[in-house]
């Protein structure tokens, strides 16, 4: 068991910084799903949409019950490292990168949000 688990973190460790490498622009556009928020003690369910365009703004959907999207923030990737700044912020703050299709921005509490459309 501890030969698995020092290979799943070595695996883990070399695709983390391999993808650091490749971060560009790209790796962001499009749809993505604000699954959830991890306050630590409890997960609440969002499924709203978030969109990326290629000027470095990002979009959001207020609520659930709207469709619409709502101008919210922006993006820039600097020294290989994706940066997301709410429009009600004054800093851009990082973002953890889990895989190529899920990353985590660190807000009230932990966004979890994932490629694609909402269902």
């Amino acid at each position: 068991m501890k030969y698995i688990s020092i290979i799943f973190i070595t695996t883990f460790m070399t695709w983390s910084m391999a993808h650091a490498s490749e971060l560009t622009p790209e790796y962001l556009l499009g749809e993505w799903c604000f699954e959830s928020v991890d306050f630590g003690s409890q997960e609440k369910k969002e499924n709203r949409n978030w969109v990326f365009e290629k000027d470095g703004k990002f979009f959001h959907q207020n609520s659930k019950q709207s469709k619409k999207l709502k101008h919210s923030g922006y993006w820039d990737i600097k020294e290989k490292k994706l940066q997301i700044k709410p429009v009600y912020m004054s800093r851009y703050k990082e973002v953890d990168i889990l895989s190529q299709d899920k990353f985590i921005f660190q807000s009230s509490g932990k966004l979890i949000i994932v490629r694609g459309k909402c269902n």
